[in-house]
Order: structure tokens, then sequence, then C-alpha cells
């Protein structure tokens, strides 16, 4: 189901886990070094990776209780940091819904917790066969460019989630036949927005940028809210 082939990889670490009945914990440590992706239809192979995870959690069925402890995720190529995933501090979320089908709040301090997504300059040949490997042809027609990001995702709540931040796709070019390639274009995108009670859609910001080089293209931008019980009141402005 996926073209993308695992060349080479040094695999090192532990991973602890503990289940008894109706409970279950466990602690992920492990760094892969040289990790290196290939993908059959391309002569171009992605330059190795140093992958590190670290995650620690526990899960109660009883009371459906799900609490992560740790988690960190980090991808580095060549000493430079290039995709981070992080949790700011424990989570706990009561997968239940009571009468009124709220959850329970997130970890143990009145402050939103924030799961954080920092991509530096990952290019887009690296990016290829991560994506294939998880059966997508997102990139298939992708060619060349970087994606850098920095996304955050602040959870007061398992009904109360908030996402903030920008998403770029930086010169990119697209392929047109098979010698032919669109002349690169910057894709800047930047959302604020958020969910409540799993139903309600509110979008601050959501607002997307076509470049070529500092010529804006085109832009376009998204406001206003929806509700899967209620009335839609959203405004595209291209």
């Amino acid at each position: 189901w996926s073209q993308t082939r695992i060349g080479r990889a040094q695999i090192d670490g532990q991973a602890d886990v503990a289940v008894d009945e109706g409970h279950a914990r466990w602690q992920v440590d492990v760094r892969g070094k040289g990790l290196h992706l290939q993908l059959s239809d391309t002569s171009i192979d992605a330059p190795p990776l140093d992958l590190q995870i670290k995650q620690r959690g526990e899960f109660d069925r009883k009371v459906q209780t799900l609490r992560l402890d740790q988690l960190n995720v980090q991808l580095v190529e060549r000493r430079r940091s290039v995709a981070t995933l992080s949790l700011d501090q424990p989570l706990t979320l009561n997968l239940t819904q009571g009468k009124e089908g709220r959850g329970s709040k997130a970890g143990g301090s009145s402050e939103p917790i924030t799961l954080g997504l920092r991509v530096n300059s990952l290019g887009i040949h690296q990016l290829r066969p991560w994506v294939a490997l998880a059966g997508s042809e997102a990139l298939s027609s992708v060619r060349g460019g970087a994606l850098d990001a920095d996304l955050k995702v602040r959870l007061s709540g398992i009904d109360e989630v908030a996402v903030a931040g920008r998403l770029d796709l930086e010169q990119v070019t697209f392929e047109r036949g098979k010698t032919h390639a669109n002349a690169p274009v910057t894709l800047d995108t930047e959302v604020r927005a958020s969910v409540t009670g799993r139903s309600r859609v509110t979008v601050d910001s959501w607002a997307l940028r076509a470049l070529d080089g500092k010529k804006l293209l085109a832009q376009a931008r998204l406001t206003g809210s929806a509700d899967s019980g209620g009335a839609t009141d959203l405004a595209l402005d291209v």
C-alpha cells in the first residue's frame, strides 16, 4: 500500500508496557539514527534523519481516562532540528460523556495545555517518503520546495480546542507532465480557529496567500462560525 521503503536505520531505546485488568501504563524512549527512506518511483532519496520519540502515559479503561505525562517527537537532519512535536504539560482527558455531553478538563491545572508543532524548512523531497509511507499521494505531484510551520493546539478540555499558527509551503513546484514543472510559488497560511462542544466551529481568521517571490498572485480569507445543530455564518473573501 506504500511505495516507501526503509533503506537503512539504526534503532536504539526501550519501551516498557504494563497491562492489568482495566489499566495500561507505558513509557517509550526510542532513538533512530540515520533513518533513510526510499521511494521506488524516484531516483532522489530523502536524506537520512535522526528520530527521537519520548512518550509516557496511562489509560484507565474503567473510568475511560487517558493521561499523557510526556510527549516529545523530534526529527534532526545533520544536527539541525527540522521538526518537533511536544506537549508542554501532562494532559488528562476523560473520554466519557456526561448527561450534557461534556468531557473533563484537560490536566490537573486550570491553564490550557498546548500541543506544539514546529517545522523548520523541511524539504518536500524529505517529506514525500513519510507522506507516502502513510499511504497518501498528497505530494505525488510536488517536485520542489519546503514546509515551514509553527502551529499550536490549545486544549482547555476535550470539548474546548483552539488552533493558532501558520503553515507555509515555500517555493513549491508542481509537476506538469513528465518533463515540465510550473514556476515555483509560495503558499502562506495563517489560522486562528476553535471548536467548542464538539459541534461549534469558530474561525476568527483563516488566510491563504499565493506569492511569486514577493509578488502577490492571489489571496483568500475565511471568517465566521458553523454549528452542526444550528446556523452557519461564514464569509469568504477572495
